[in-house]
């Protein structure tokens, strides 16, 4: 006898954005009243549905709050909890696209500024904020092939630098000795011959 009031009563809790009291309404209804319960559970469903738009609605107005503030990985995790059976799914992928672009341009920014200055850790610490389907992932990995190849060529250069060096000590430390030995053997042909008879008249 109450059903049409309930049903009613749940719509304008509903329109209210009261869909937690709506939903409840609704599942109170007992299964021994067929009809009536069937009815509640079709419009609790839809309910359920009208509550999942509005929850994307409200994380797609705080996310793009946060993407204003640069603070992309907040601003991701409000979409990241819409599912893909709400209408403004789309919406929310397209915002979090443009988030990612966002992120990129800045990290590649930053990871630009830093390789300038020679600073090829912070460099590649930016570059790895860059998400491979940003819109400057290409960007990013041909600046992280320059500040590979260039500290290959650095390392390269050091390396061979020091084996230099190696090898200069050695030639130097190999004429030290041969100049100690034309010492010696220039010393002693210069020497008088000693005069060794006195051994044969002694014994």
């Amino acid at each position: 006898s109450q059903c049409d009031f309930i049903l009613k009563e749940a719509n304008s809790s509903a329109k209210r954005k009261e869909y937690d009291n709506a939903i409840f309404q609704l599942t109170s209804i007992p299964k021994i009243c067929k009809s009536c319960f069937d009815k509640g559970q079709e419009l609790a469903s839809d309910i359920y549905k009208m509550k999942m738009e509005n929850q994307c609605m409200q994380l797609i107005s705080k996310a793009k709050i946060a993407k204003t503030q640069s603070n992309h990985d907040l601003a991701a995790s409000y979409l990241a909890t819409i599912l893909p059976d709400v209408n403004c799914h789309k919406d929310a992928q397209r915002l979090l696209k443009e988030i990612e672009d966002n992120r990129c341009s800045i990290s590649l920014g930053k990871a630009r500024g830093a390789w300038s200055s020679g600073n090829a850790t912070n460099a590649s610490k930016w570059l790895g904020e860059i998400s491979t389907d940003s819109k400057c992932a290409k960007e990013a990995q041909e600046l992280g092939k320059e500040i590979k190849n260039k500290l290959y060529e650095q390392n390269k250069k050091e390396w061979d630098f020091k084996l230099k060096k190696w090898d200069d000590a050695v030639e130097l430390e190999k004429g030290r000795i041969q100049a100690i030995r034309d010492i010696g053997v220039s010393y002693g042909e210069n020497q008088q011959p000693t005069d060794i008879t006195w051994i044969n008249r002694r014994y």
